[in-house]
């Protein structure tokens, strides 16, 4: 019994040794997983914030400190960055980008510039204006040693350097415009579905459905085509929608891509791309990568900072067509300003002229001068739309015909139905611009007078029209001189 007993003992004793030692273990287990847990954590902060150092530093390698690119976005006015707040401005009241995309990828042809925009934004009235200029317009070439396609300018001087290259190209379309052109960006396709990507989607309203039959796919065609809609569209199909080629015109193309551009604008304002300075890291990290231009980081920081601080409104996109087949057609299409001369005379292929010019005058650019100089300097005259009609008082009994369609090719609303009216009236016996329910600081208004040479008067009511809406008349007497062309 005795030595029994004594085995129970002994038994317990290891028991209770072992269970002991089991929950030391068991302690001490524990303790190593949560110290391993802790440990674990630590590096990957430390890794974070390394890798956060890193990315950092990548932002100055694009020529801008972190402290200055936060003071230039930041809405406190005591921010420490190194860059003073007067210096955070931008001191023009009007910023012209010349915007030129090329296939850098993928393409037989990568150094012609096949989509050329110039974007303007004009802070005074806070707009954002964009214009297409056509590949297929025949000019001459600056240095006066070549014609050929404008899409070409870039490909022929590139040999003599990228901003040499591009600078010629802006001159040629300063002709065209007689706009200055402060920058350039040179922009891979690729760009769109990256940033596209970025953004997740873009949201696009298709005005009527088109669809492209030969849309390329590698060695083969297939078929794309978009309903009338408002589609979100990712990067894949919003690459389509600005590439199709064969659903409409070079021209309606060009105002596709110009209407991707604005819902890329639209999306980054909507997620909080204009306030966040990591977002607007990875924008500039992307626009690094497919982009060469020469607007420095500091100048698009400030852009960003008035963008962000404004309600800055998109004006129409605007476009040059050859929509009309006789000069004075009243039915022509807005920006018909060129003109498909006979293929002989360019050996056989196929070239847009600007009008009043031919082979031999290249160079007359006045329509397009004075189209161009109110895309970009009266832009709220295109946000004010305000319907107008004419009234014909004189003796030639076209003119208020002829009027109305070189107003309108210039976006000026002169319906296409019952707005032109013949009236009989010697009140004041020479011509007059009526409006009513208009601010006298109306830019229309100014515009008109300029482009017609006419005094405007403000009245209370509609002079002659009994139309509803119409906010501006127009009446010609004898004294009227067509002064909107030669």
């Amino acid at each position: 019994m005795i030595i029994l007993a004594f085995k129970k003992y002994l038994v317990s004793k290891k028991t209770k040794e072992i269970k002991e030692n089991n929950k030391w273990k068991m302690k001490n287990r524990l303790i190593l997983e949560i110290v391993g847990i802790v440990s674990i954590f630590f590096i990957f902060m430390l890794w974070a914030s390394l890798a956060r150092f890193i990315e950092w530093m990548e932002f100055d390698l694009l020529n801008v400190s972190i402290w200055d690119a936060a003071s230039l976005i930041s809405d406190d006015n005591t921010s420490t960055g190194s860059t003073k707040n007067n210096e955070n401005e931008i001191k023009e009241e009007k910023i012209n980008v010349l915007l030129v995309w090329r296939w850098w990828w993928n393409h037989d042809a990568p150094n012609l510039t096949d989509t050329m925009i110039l974007w303007s934004l004009n802070l005074k009235d806070k707009t954002i204006s964009m214009l297409s200029i056509p590949r297929d317009l025949y000019v001459e070439f600056p240095e006066k040693w070549w014609r050929w396609k404008i899409n070409q300018i870039y490909s022929a001087f590139l040999w003599k350097g990228e901003d040499y290259a591009m600078d010629k190209l802006k001159e040629k379309i300063t002709d065209i415009t007689w706009e200055k052109i402060d920058y350039y960006a040179n922009v891979d396709f690729k760009w769109f579905t990256d940033i596209i990507d970025i953004l997740w989607w873009v949201e696009i309203t298709v005005p009527k459905t088109f669809i492209d039959r030969q849309y390329p796919l590698g060695n083969w065609y297939t078929t794309f085509m978009l309903k009338k809609w408002t589609w979100t569209l990712d990067w894949e199909v919003a690459l389509k929608y600005i590439r199709s080629r064969h659903s409409t015109s070079d021209f309606d193309r060009s105002l596709r891509q110009q209407q991707v551009l604005a819902a890329i604008k639209k999306q980054l304002k909507e997620l909080g791309y204009f306030k966040d300075i990591w977002k607007i890291k990875d924008l500039f990290l992307s626009l690094n990568k497919n982009v060469k231009t020469d607007i420095e980081i500091t100048t698009m920081l400030k852009i960003w900072k008035f963008m962000k601080q404004n309600e800055v409104s998109m004006v129409p996109s605007f476009n040059l067509n050859n929509s009309c087949m006789y000069w004075e057609n009243n039915s022509c299409l807005k920006w018909w300003f060129l003109y498909v001369p006979q293929q002989e005379l360019f050996d056989n292929m196929s070239v847009l002229l600007v009008e009043w010019s031919n082979k031999y005058n290249l160079n007359n650019y006045e329509v397009l001068n004075k189209y161009a100089y109110n895309i970009f300097n009266n832009p709220k005259a295109f946000l004010e739309n305000y319907e107008i009609n004419i009234f014909n008082a004189s003796k030639v009994w076209w003119i208020a015909w002829s009027l109305a369609g070189k107003l309108r090719r210039y976006w000026f609303n002169v319906p296409m139905n019952n707005a032109l009216w013949n009236v009989k009236d010697t009140e004041y016996e020479k011509s007059r611009i009526y409006y009513n329910w208009i601010s006298e600081d109306s830019v229309t208004i100014k515009v008109l007078e300029e482009f017609l040479g006419i005094e405007s008067k403000k009245m209370d009511a509609p002079v002659y029209s009994e139309n509803e809406g119409v906010k501006i008349e127009i009446v010609l007497w004898d004294d009227y001189k067509e002064v909107l062309d030669k």
